[in-house]
Order: C-alpha cells, then structure tokens, then sequence
C-alpha cells in the first residue's frame, strides 16, 4: 500500500494542490522548485523591468571586435539588467559596459564584470551616466570570453530598465 502526501504551494499568486504517492514525487517537485534560484540571477527573473532593447552578439575572444559590441542601449537611468540567453554552460564572458554620447565626446567607462550568461542576469547602476538633451545614459556593451579555449558563439542578449 502507497502512503499519499498531500503538498500546496503557490506559483505568481495561485495556489496549487498536488497528491504525491511516494517521497522520490516530493524530492521532484522540491528539486524543480529551487532550479530557478541555482547559480545567480535567472533569466527568467526579469518582474518589474522594462525591456529597452535585445541584441545578437558575437562571444568571441576580441572585446573590442565590431560583432562583440552591442548596439547603443538607451537608459533612463537607476539600474540596468543585461539578461544572456542561449550561451554555453559553464563558458565565462568578460563584459565591457561604455557610456558613449554625441560624436566628439570620449566615451565612459561604466563598469566592467564576468558573468555566466547561460540564461543569467547582471544588473548594475547608471544614474550618474544619465545626461544630455535626451535625459539618457547611452551604454554600449562589449563581450569577450576569458578563457581562450571556450568556445565562441551568437548570443542573444535582452537589456532592461
């Protein structure tokens, strides 16, 4: 005879009742629950923001290579999230962020950080980047690999606001 065992839990506001018959069904069930939250920041995890852009980009070994920089991302400032998704597991990316206003001016250095994007997020401040007749930090991104022997590939990169 299989003992049963009752587990509720709520998924975005809505309750859920589950009859399990065994302790491998809840061992299941708690392992697909906490997937989200394994290895940083999911992807997925983007409530409350703003998509203000997506990009095709080039991961490959050059940081400054016309193919690994994004397109220009326009903020209206407080924190931005660059989301990766489809990249290798495991592969590590060097991301370059850059201010860059009207021609003539030097760009700025935001910030630079290494990340996972295998379906991960990074999110940082732009505030004092916000300037200009358009009220807007202008931030290009550039994505290289630390590690020679990862490989190279296309990812496709969500930016939000």
């Amino acid at each position: 005879m299989h003992s049963l065992y009752h587990v509720g839990f709520h998924i975005s506001g809505q309750y859920y009742n589950l009859l399990l018959r065994s302790n491998l069904s809840i061992a299941i069930i708690a392992a697909i629950a906490i997937i989200p939250y394994i290895g940083g920041t999911s992807a997925k995890a983007t409530a409350g923001w703003q998509s203000i852009g997506e990009d095709k980009v080039y991961v490959g070994h050059d940081l400054w290579a016309k193919d690994s920089t994004s397109k220009t991302i326009y903020s209206g400032g407080g924190n931005v999230r660059v989301c990766g998704y489809g990249d290798n597991s495991g592969a590590t990316t060097k991301v370059y962020v850059q201010e860059t206003d009207e021609a003539g001016n030097a760009p700025e250095n935001v910030i630079s950080f290494e990340n996972n994007f295998y379906n991960q997020c990074k999110s940082f401040s732009v505030d004092k980047y916000v300037d200009g007749s358009n009220k807007k930090a202008e931030l290009q991104f550039h994505f290289a690999r630390t590690d020679i022997f990862q490989s190279a590939k296309w990812v496709n990169f969500t930016f939000y606001d």
